[in-house]
């Protein structure tokens, strides 16, 4: 993502803030008006100064007509404020839609992935997130990365990954740069989200996206991720039909299916971006032992969970100033 789409998430945030804040304002001056509305009823009850030549039933119909148009025009205003936040994420879909595919190289190497970070820096607007961060992963390698909210541990595995831009230096596979890499026909890589893109599809079909030959080893990655434990509780199991967004679903899984979904494309490289966030501590446990004891993957884990970091191999700490080993 370029530095304008960085600059603009920002004022989308604000934009966002700004509606919350339009909505609690609404909230207030429409029971504000309500009160108002029913006082004067009151009040002209006992007296026959306010509106004379009108009765109750037709004050009380000017009112209610009065209310509706004031609550139409309150809405309108919301949807234009909310309408102001999706600037960025349209100039972002076009930009995706106009992507020259050519200008990535595709990513053909089928040996182990080595992972390095020379140099590594990144800022935002006029302000350095971290600087000067050197890493060599090996493959194979179990490592979490942890650090203070907002120390930028997300944007460090989204530059691991390709999403990104660094500002400064280069991260590596085998020599090729993720950024300028198209992975697109290969298992290298997957990254995991806190927030998990559940479809109107059944659990199955959201799990395996249509993936051929998914059926062999889907069993033993639903163990893995603990899935089976709730599927079965569904009423009809893996066909059970789930809504957008997973309304029918917990957080927790909603992380596990999209975990699920990550281990099924048999990735050489796996990204985990704080996906226990939303799991109890005993089931983190069970997934961080099956994940961190898995052979022939390399595992990068953004967390602040102690379980997590209990299990890695190694941790890193990450600050303003770069990576510090902290185990």
């Amino acid at each position: 993502m370029s530095l304008k789409y960085q600059v603009e998430e920002k004022s989308k945030r604000k934009n966002m803030l700004l509606y919350n804040v339009f909505s609690i304002s609404n909230f207030w001056l429409l029971n504000f008006f309500g009160i108002v509305v029913s006082s004067i009823i009151l009040l002209n009850g006992f007296s026959d100064n306010i509106f004379p030549k009108l009765n109750t039933g037709e004050i009380t119909t000017l009112l209610l007509y009065s209310g509706s148009i004031f609550f139409t025009l309150m809405e309108v205003f919301e949807q234009i404020v909310l309408l102001k936040t999706l600037d960025v994420k349209i100039d972002r879909l076009v930009e995706v839609l106009h992507f020259d595919v050519s200008e990535k190289t595709l990513y053909q190497d089928d040996s182990n992935p080595v992972i390095e970070l020379k140099n590594l820096g990144h800022k935002f607007e006029n302000n350095w997130l971290f600087k000067d961060v050197n890493m060599r992963i090996p493959f194979n390698s179990k490592i979490a990365i942890t650090g203070q909210t907002g120390c930028g541990k997300s944007t460090l595995g989204l530059l691991i990954a390709g999403v990104y831009k660094a500002t400064l230096g280069d991260v590596k596979i085998n020599g090729v740069a993720t950024y300028n890499a198209d992975f697109s026909s290969s298992n290298v890589m997957s990254i995991v989200y806190q927030d998990v893109a559940i479809f109107n599809a059944t659990v199955r079909e959201n799990i395996t996206l249509g993936k051929q030959g998914a059926e062999e080893k889907l069993n033993d990655i639903l163990s893995i991720t603990c899935c089976d434990e709730f599927i079965t509780q569904l009423t009809e199991g893996l066909e059970t039909k789930l809504t957008e967004g997973g309304k029918t679903l917990s957080g927790g899984q909603i992380q596990r299916i999209g975990l699920a979904r990550a281990l099924l494309m048999n990735p050489k490289i796996l990204i985990l971006d704080e996906i226990s966030s939303a799991l109890d501590e005993d089931t983190e446990k069970q997934i961080n032992d099956k994940l961190f004891s898995m052979k022939d993957i390399t595992l990068i884990s953004i967390t602040h969970r102690r379980n997590t970091i209990g299990s890695a191999d190694f941790c890193y700490k990450l600050s303003s100033e770069g990576l510090e080993l902290v185990n």
